[in-house]
């Protein structure tokens, strides 16, 4: 079972039947064709948070479209990103579009941030608090990349220590923010 806040109202939204009226309810049924099919394929997932935030937005355009070892915060982010290279539309009742992102997932099913290439970012969680912590973070971790980058030359962290860090910080928080 899942809801939505609309206002200042819980509405029920029907993941597996998919009701269409439902849409009637929603600002855009692209997002709801998309995350219920994520939903439905993930019985892993219980939360997900969309962003159209404007500096993981503007990741998701660049050619290199990845999270660079270049602060702490962003060695987070190293082993459980997947990044999507080609955009293909929106996902809508008439296009596979939905069904392509959720096939995206399947290839590394443990990641919780996935990059739309030209789009934004979904972060996947157990709860609505660990998917929104994702991408509080990553949206930090991509600001501290751009602002590092256009400070001058970056030091990045060593592949060796980047990814000795990621894996202390999925360690450290395993029960409360990855999947288990």
């Amino acid at each position: 079972d899942g809801k939505m806040l609309s206002g200042d109202a819980w509405i029920d939204l029907d993941f597996i039947t998919r009701e269409r009226n439902l849409l009637l309810n929603q600002p855009l049924d692209a997002a709801y064709y998309l995350h219920s099919q994520v939903y439905k394929d993930h019985e892993n997932i219980n939360a997900i948070v969309h962003t159209h935030s404007i500096k993981s937005a503007a990741l998701s355009c660049l050619r290199n479209n990845s999270i660079q070892p270049v602060h702490q915060n962003s060695c987070r982010f190293l082993l459980n990103t997947l990044y999507e290279k080609t955009y293909d539309g929106i996902a809508t009742s008439q296009s596979d579009e939905a069904q392509r992102i959720s096939n995206l997932l399947f290839q590394a099913p443990n990641r919780e941030v996935l990059v739309l290439a030209n789009h934004g970012i979904l972060t996947f969680g157990k709860t609505l608090a660990v998917a929104f912590d994702h991408a509080y973070y990553f949206e930090r971790a991509v600001e501290v990349q751009f602002l590092a980058f256009k400070a001058g030359p970056v030091k990045l962290i060593d592949k060796d220590t980047a990814v000795k860090t990621s894996k202390q910080v999925i360690s450290n928080y395993k029960s409360a923010f990855f999947f288990e």
